[in-house]
């Protein structure tokens, strides 16, 4: 088993002084962008993602593409992405010993790996214009629409309230930030979907048709 580092940051250095006595099993191998990148993603067999902090998780969707069992933490927008235990695993953020496990049971268990890579390059070979259209169509805006008109009744409903009371009590007031902030957040998520299933397309067309060859891959210097 070996593993390669691959991208660059402020504790490069200590990194690199932690993993010196692993020797050549491990690799740094900076930032990598074009060919490069797509051949070390074609080399590899997992591919791990610490991150906590992905929106959009673009690198795990390009691993996905390249038929790679993910192993992603349980934050940000990766749990949109990977489906524990179908098209990849998902762990704790922050917890090593979590991702330690899930890898380890990658390498031990070569079938679990299979399934994983086949359903991660099925469900990446899926996301296109028509697909996510479809599913923006039949789940997203109908379930916006739903939520729209049920805070639109709730908020009739505390309205008819505010003209029978002199005054609005605390615990209505509360109640009303609190439905308004549920409004807020659904049509956020609805407009981050609709630009996340568009931009996966986009990223797919372009990368995809270099991921379909394994290729040998040597790290840089």
């Amino acid at each position: 088993v070996s593993l390669a580092l691959v991208g660059g940051g402020p504790h490069e250095d200590a990194l690199k002084k932690h993993f010196a006595k692993f020797g050549d099993r491990v690799k740094f191998c900076g930032i990598l962008r074009g060919d490069t990148l797509s051949a070390a993603y074609a080399s590899a067999d997992i591919f791990v993602m610490p991150s906590d902090s992905e929106t959009l998780g673009f690198v795990v969707i390009e691993a996905m593409a390249s038929g790679l069992a993910v192993v992603g933490a349980k934050a940000g927008g990766i749990p949109s992405i990977v489906d524990d235990d179908s098209n990849g695993m998902l762990a704790p953020p922050r917890d090593p010993k979590a991702f330690s496990h899930a890898v380890k049971s990658l390498v031990r268990d070569s079938n679990l790996q299979n399934r994983l890579k086949a359903q991660a390059r099925l469900d990446a070979e899926s996301w296109g214009w028509k697909q996510a259209t479809r599913h923006l169509r039949d789940v997203h805006y109908i379930a916006a629409i739903r939520r729209h008109s049920a805070i639109k009744r709730l908020t009739a409903k505390d309205r008819r309230i505010l003209f029978k009371l002199p005054f609005i009590s605390a615990t209505q007031r509360r109640a009303i930030r609190l439905r308004f902030a549920f409004l807020t957040r659904d049509l956020k998520s609805f407009f981050n979907k609709t630009f996340y299933l568009a931009a996966v397309s986009k990223l797919l067309s372009k990368f995809t048709n270099r991921f379909f060859r394994r290729r040998s891959f040597t790290p840089p210097p």
